[in-house]
């Protein structure tokens, strides 16, 4: 099963648990006494209609993965929370669904900030590097990779990072971002930070988003906290390059696949 299916599958299992969640809650609620005639039938009819959409989410699951989700037991976990987060939060709407639906908005507007801003990354983080001769003396045109480019992030055509002048060599300092699998949505995807260039001239360029407080509580003297309960992985890397031989006009790829702190030429 490839990712792309695995994805589907597991976003319309999570959908799938909610709504179960609702029509169990749902159907449960009938057992209480005093309810009028049309309350019960309205109840019922949306109970019937969340089962639908349940029998039909859980069809397409089990076709895109061929069964395969099944044996995913951290997807089935979270599938399960998700319908007991859902059922209880119709229960106790105003102790429940409100809290769950402002911390839930909280939530995926951090992800999007701290996770989606950074581009997708298979293996190990790649940048290009180039060298333009003009008047002015040259300059370095850095960018990610084209494996890793997304809309938002710098290429050789518009944003690429430019670094003025001539330099013997440069540092590049990148995070590795890994979200396990059973994440919705963003889960199974590594994504790549550029953090720092430096080069025998100081500090040439410096990203401080995964120094904020939350990234270093959930790493406080490397306990892997975030890794172990979050779920999230953050490996820091690093490359050394000479720059003596690079020649103008010709695009190299830089791979950042030392351990942070083991720089190889």
């Amino acid at each position: 099963m490839d990712f792309r299916g695995f994805a589907l599958s597991r976003d319309v299992l999570y959908i799938s648990g909610a709504v179960t969640g609702i029509a169990l809650e749902l159907l449960l609620s009938l057992l209480e006494k005093g309810i009028d005639t049309r309350t019960r039938n309205r109840r019922i009819s949306l109970a019937l209609v969340c089962l639908s959409g349940t029998i039909a989410g859980l069809a397409i699951s089990v076709i895109v993965s061929m069964g395969g989700i099944f044996r995913e037991p951290a997807v089935l976990a979270t599938a399960v929370l998700c319908m007991a987060v859902f059922g209880v939060a119709v229960r106790f709407p105003r102790m429940v669904a409100y809290p769950l639906i402002l911390l839930g908005g909280l939530a995926v507007s951090w992800l999007a900030v701290f996770c989606l801003r950074f581009p997708v990354c298979d293996g190990a983080p790649a940048l290009t590097l180039s060298r333009v001769e003009n008047t002015q003396g040259g300059a370095y045109l850095i960018a990610y990779a084209p494996a890793a480019r997304t809309a938002a992030y710098p290429n050789e055509n518009d944003d690429a990072i430019r670094i003025n002048g001539t330099r013997s060599f440069m540092t590049f300092n990148a995070a590795l971002i890994a979200i396990e699998r059973h994440y919705p949505f963003i889960g199974g995807k590594n994504h790549v930070a550029l953090m720092r260039i430096s080069s025998d001239a100081g500090v040439e360029f410096s990203d401080t988003s995964l120094d904020s407080p939350l990234v270093r509580f959930a790493y406080v003297r490397r306990s892997g906290f975030a890794q172990r309960v979050l779920g999230i992985g953050i490996t820091r890397m690093s490359k050394t390059i000479s720059l003596d031989d690079l020649t103008p006009g010709i695009e190299t790829t830089v791979y950042i696949d030392s351990p942070d702190g083991i720089n190889h030429n």
